[in-house]
């Protein structure tokens, strides 16, 4: 397990919150219904939870209300539980917000890679 600290990006990291967002996306999705880049839209990127190794943000958890809407890690750091920090600090936030259940919505290839790694089917 890869050893990543987990906090709030500075305005100044906004544009490589996004950036890691962009990489993502177009990797996942590029192609699928059009060519990379594809549209990521501005979001309040100081509502997210970033994953840094060293002083490189290598994946992010973004929040809002009481909705934990977006969990990306970069390719190269995938598979080493990068994600299960800021997935789990975005949950402390929900239940911090006495939000009593949160709500994923995860993409049919999410749902297999889910049961793949859990053996559970999501439904």
């Amino acid at each position: 397990m890869i050893q990543v600290i987990i906090r709030r990006p500075q305005p100044q990291e906004h544009d490589s919150v996004r950036a890691v967002v962009q990489t993502v996306v177009d990797e996942i999705y590029g192609g699928l219904w059009a060519p990379p880049p594809l549209p990521v839209d501005e979001e309040s990127w100081n509502l997210s939870w970033i994953a840094v190794l060293d002083t490189k943000i290598i994946g992010m958890v973004l929040t809002g209300g009481e909705w934990l809407s977006d969990l990306w890690v970069l390719r190269e750091s995938r598979g080493c539980g990068v994600g299960q920090s800021p997935l789990a600090q975005g949950e402390a936030e929900m239940v911090a917000r006495a939000i009593e259940h949160c709500a994923f919505a995860l993409s049919n290839r999410m749902q297999r890679v889910l049961s793949s790694i859990t053996g559970t089917v999501g439904g």
